[in-house]
């Protein structure tokens, strides 16, 4: 035995074990309110785990700003990316790649990786028809998963319930014998994909009953709360609006209502909220696109409206707490602004049918049409018994999303799922 293992064993002391591994979690998120909802969970377990973080398209950049290492696409390009990877990557990004969104070499290792799978999938074909008609919604990238699987070696995967990557990660995982978590964002009326993970973490009820109606197992689902809004009481109690207006650019004295951006707004629709809310007298509209927008639409339509700014790369929840009512869609802004307590004006236009109606449980008010937007908007300013109907319905309804124990409550679940593996037994 040489000094160097003599030394080794006075340090571990005589018989002594080797220090018991970390538990491995692989968390991945898209952007928006994904990454979001997963970033106190992240900070939490990795004081206690062995968590590498897959930030997927712009959620790298959240990431970054918090301080968290992650890893991406551009991470495993030396076991995702062959030739035929690399060709796809660089003529998809030639379609798609925005500048000052994602890194040109991660667009292309995402694009080109995704559409590989589907090409092996589908055949060439096929996988440019449902390119064409589904743009990167015909994403499914199992192999990638795999690859990335393979390399990570996790023992719990945690995602949110966002389709391509995510999805894929998740079935990957059954098919590989990982434990496997899905953190559900939002409500669960809209129909998207079954959730296949061993467990799944809900914020309510609603969500709960929504994801049975659609068939999902109720034993495998865990009301846990939402973690993304933990921390609205405390913002609440401490943005302070003089400071909030001078970083944003807004005159402190000014009254402000803030439109939400979509993807699935039109041109038209765009114009018809921007007539109805400038009527509105003594208030300035402020304008978010949502992250995954190319905000130059918006700048060009907004063009000819003195009253209306457009912001972005900014925490929304800041703008909501600025504004004096929020006129959104189903993104998940529509629900924050109801859990900051601000009156919400929610689309629901016969061309684009809401499909997550909060207006139903009587938290928020319908727009039918640009019309009505301007006319709800005013009516809700001026009339404070509208204004406390909204807010007890609130407390009523979303009251335990409001009690800041989301988190550990997501937590304990994903340690549970840590300890007793593919036993999802409520």
């Amino acid at each position: 035995m040489d000094s160097g293992d003599c030394r080794h064993d006075r340090a571990m002391g005589a018989g002594a074990a080797a220090p018991k591994a970390k538990i491995k979690i692989l968390m991945a998120a898209y952007g928006g309110g994904h990454v979001n909802l997963m970033i106190p969970v992240y900070r939490r377990l990795a004081t206690e785990f062995d968590v590498t973080f897959l930030g997927l398209s712009i959620a790298g950049r959240v990431l970054s700003e918090n301080r968290i290492a992650h890893t991406s696409y551009a991470s495993y390009r030396d076991v995702i990316v062959d030739d035929d990877a690399r060709r796809y990557g660089r003529e998809l990004a030639d379609r798609w790649h925005v500048d000052g969104k994602v890194p040109r070499v991660e667009s292309e290792a995402y694009l080109g990786a995704c559409m590989r799978d589907l090409v092996r999938d589908l055949g060439p074909d096929e996988a440019y028809r449902r390119l064409e008609e589904l743009g990167r919604k015909a994403f499914l990238p199992l192999h990638t998963a795999r690859q990335i699987l393979a390399r990570e070696r996790p023992q719990v995967i945690v995602t949110t319930n966002s389709p391509r990557t995510e999805r894929a990660l998740t079935l990957a995982g059954n098919q590989m014998g990982i434990t496997t978590v899905n953190i559900h964002d939002h409500l669960g009326f809209e129909k998207r994909h079954t959730l296949t993970a061993d467990y799944v973490a809900v914020m309510c009820d609603i969500t709960r009953d929504n994801l049975m109606r659609t068939g999902h197992d109720p034993d495998r689902i865990f009301i846990t709360g939402q973690p993304a809004f933990d921390a609205i009481l405390d913002e609440l109690a401490t943005f302070d609006r003089s400071d909030l207006c001078r970083r944003h650019g807004l005159d402190p004295a000014g009254r402000y209502l803030l439109f939400a951006g979509q993807k699935h707004f039109t041109e038209a629709m765009l114009r018809g909220v921007f007539e109805a809310v400038a009527p509105v007298e003594g208030h300035r509209l402020l304008v978010k696109p949502h992250p995954g927008e190319d905000y130059r639409l918006y700048r060009s339509l907004l063009q000819g409206y003195a009253e209306v700014q457009l912001i972005t790369d900014v925490n929304i929840r800041e703008l909501i707490f600025l504004s004096e009512a929020v006129i959104a869609l189903w993104s998940t802004v529509a629900l924050e602004a109801v859990l900051m307590g601000k009156p919400l004006v929610q689309l629901n236009y016969p061309e684009l049918p809401n499909i997550v109606p909060l207006f139903q449980y009587g938290v928020a008010l319908e727009a039918g049409s640009p019309a009505a937007v301007g006319r709800l908007l005013e009516g809700a300013l001026g009339n404070e018994g509208v204004r406390g109907e909204l807010l007890q319905q609130r407390r009523r309804v979303f009251g335990g999303l409001l009690t800041g124990r989301s988190t550990d409550n997501l937590c304990a679940l994903i340690r549970r799922a840590a300890a007793d593996g593919k036993r999802a037994v409520p």
